[in-house]
């Protein structure tokens, strides 16, 4: 029983042989497992791979992933720094920003004080002059 079982099991896993045609009609093509009608039919050759060629298969699959994966990680890797470097970019802007503020405000300030002693003196001056009279 379980020698017809693995011969069964065996049998289905067996690649299927099946022929396939390409149709082309209004330009577009089709694959279909019967030759088409009334249309420009193309059986095309399948060939089965080897059990090598899948493994090779796999691997070439197996270290693409691993690239595109390390690429990624690059690019995440890069979109970050690039992310920070704005921000530290900005920050600095900012702090240029406040700067130039501060100094704009202790210029208004030491033209305030000078006025005011201008006028200090200019009052020293006419109560000076009143106390002459």
């Amino acid at each position: 029983m379980n020698a017809r079982l693995l011969l069964l099991l065996c049998a289905l896993s067996a690649p299927a042989q099946a022929e396939v045609f390409k149709c082309v009609s209004d330009g577009r093509a089709r694959y279909q497992p019967t030759p088409c009608a009334g249309a420009e039919s193309t059986p095309l050759d399948i060939k089965q791979r080897t059990p090598e060629q899948d493994a090779a298969a796999r691997a070439n699959l197996y270290q693409w992933q691993s690239n595109y994966q390390a690429y990624e990680t690059a690019r995440a890797e890069a979109v970050q720094r690039l992310h920070e470097q704005r921000l530290r970019e900005d920050e600095v802007r900012a702090q240029q920003l406040n700067a130039h503020a501060q100094w704009r405000q202790a210029q208004a300030q030491r033209h305030q004080a000078a006025a005011l002693e201008r006028s200090n003196i200019i009052n020293r001056q006419l109560l000076i002059d009143r106390g002459r009279r």
